[in-house]
């Protein structure tokens, strides 16, 4: 039995090796004689972040977006004091800590292993969440403030992160573009606990979205929520996108880029 989930365990870690991006300093190892190996493939669009691929498979990239460290507020460390069932006067070293985004990933919450929770965020999260006792999930966010408050900081990061990106005047259009991969677009109604991590993370993006300007234009400039409007692309290979505005909005209102992907674009519309 115990070998049968031994392999089990290695064979997860050939499918899904996120986690060797979270180590401090393991970058590779073997497995039944198969190397494991994530090879840096560049600096990302935005600082703290780096690409990488597989070895072998250089067609799967992906983008690692690393957090400042931030210091656990004190109903944090209350509860972790508790978790650890420390007495009063007894002191534990809690040093600020980071949360890590995947972008080319599932929704997956990894503490460094990967945990039984898939949320439907369009990265992979890596964060140091307290665990449920079986440490197979992660305690309810709605009776965690720790998990809460790192969920929340996990959406701060996907906005903050979306935000430098459609800024980087010096890239392509269509590079700055693809930060819009980031946003989430979740079932409201879904109140499981995959559902509740997620909606905890979406609201934190949304909200660190507000009133500023994100929308990437035609003319590469940005504009606030609501203050541009989507037309189908065609109409772009029609007319120029001033006289579209003329045409086809309420108080000529400019024109979002052609270049954002339908996906992307459907979430903003949302």
């Amino acid at each position: 039995h115990r070998l049968r989930e031994l392999k089990k365990n290695l064979d997860d870690w050939t499918k899904s090796p996120a986690s060797l991006l979270f180590f401090r300093s393991i970058r590779s190892f073997t497995i039944g004689g198969r190397e494991i190996r994530w090879e840096s493939q560049g600096i990302g669009p935005v600082p703290g972040s780096n690409r990488f691929s597989l070895a072998g498979m250089p067609a799967r990239r992906v983008l690692l977006i690393r957090s400042a460290p931030e210091p656990f507020p004190v109903e944090a460390l209350d509860e972790i004091r508790q978790e650890r069932m420390l007495a009063v006067d007894e002191s534990a070293s809690l040093p600020p800590c980071r949360v890590d985004l995947v972008l080319g990933m599932e929704g997956r919450l990894f503490v460094i292993l990967p945990t039984g929770v898939l949320t439907n965020l369009p990265f992979a999260c890596n964060a140091p969440f307290i665990q449920d006792p079986a440490r197979v999930k992660i305690k309810d966010p709605e009776t965690s403030p720790t998990n809460r408050w790192l969920l929340d900081r996990v959406g701060r990061l996907a906005a903050e992160t979306l935000l430098h990106w459609v800024r980087q005047s010096n890239l392509q259009i269509e590079k700055r573009c693809d930060a819009y991969a980031l946003l989430p677009d979740l079932d409201r109604d879904d109140h499981s606990l995959e559902g509740d991590c997620g909606r905890i993370a979406e609201e934190a993006c949304r909200s660190a979205l507000a009133d500023k300007p994100f929308l990437l234009l035609e003319d590469g400039s940005l504009a606030k929520e609501k203050g541009c409007v989507a037309v189908p692309g065609i109409l772009l290979d029609v007319w120029p996108n001033n006289l579209l505005s003329r045409l086809f909005t309420d108080s000529a209102r400019p024109i979002l880029s052609h270049h954002i992907s339908t996906e992307n674009r459907k979430k903003l519309v949302k």
